[in-house]
């Protein structure tokens, strides 16, 4: 396993920030963000999901993550949700969050778009130039967005054009993490 140091294990930070989708209709300001605890980790910093969503380990491709992420958010209990609302410039912080895995999630019908479910471990450890780096308590991420359904629909009734909206409809699922 990797070492863990002894750092505070209430000292986690989860940042979002939402790009500007720059779409008629869509502000990043006053969106509500849903964040749940959906496991814990080990001593050896192994994630370890709750045992009520039947999930042994974390993935390692993107595509299988973001599955998994829907598959969480489908089995999700509404009310242990920690929700909080973004600021002017689109960001939201979580702090003083315990050591665990942590689901984010966008509510369906929000103001700002489509945003799909993805997962944040804290701490995270990251592979630089083929050295560990971590443990890593501040997690920055840049949610993978398109505009709402809704919202295409009407660019492309107004426009003619039904190829962006189709693009948008296919986009990949995640965030960035930065």
């Amino acid at each position: 396993g990797i070492p863990r140091m002894n750092v505070d294990a209430s000292a986690g930070t989860i940042q979002i920030m939402l790009e500007d989708l720059e779409v008629e209709g869509s502000r990043r300001n006053d969106i509500p963000v849903n964040l749940y605890r959906v496991g814990t980790v080990d001593e050896e910093g192994n994630p370890l999901f709750d045992s009520g969503y039947g999930i042994k380990e974390m993935p390692e491709d993107g595509e299988s993550m973001s599955e998994l992420s829907e598959e969480i958010a489908g089995k999700l209990k509404e009310d242990t949700a920690c929700t909080k609302r973004t600021d002017d410039s689109g960001t939201v912080r979580f702090e003083g969050l315990e050591e665990g895995i942590y689901l984010v999630m966008f509510p369906e019908e929000n103001a700002y778009g489509e945003v799909d479910p993805f997962l944040v471990t804290i701490p995270y450890y990251e592979l630089v130039e083929g050295k560990v780096e971590g443990p890593k308590y501040e997690v920055s991420a840049i949610p993978k967005a398109s505009p709402s359904r809704e919202e295409m629909e009407e660019v492309s009734v107004k426009t003619g054009d039904t190829t962006q909206a189709e693009g948008y409809l296919i986009a990949g699922a995640g965030a960035v993490l930065t």
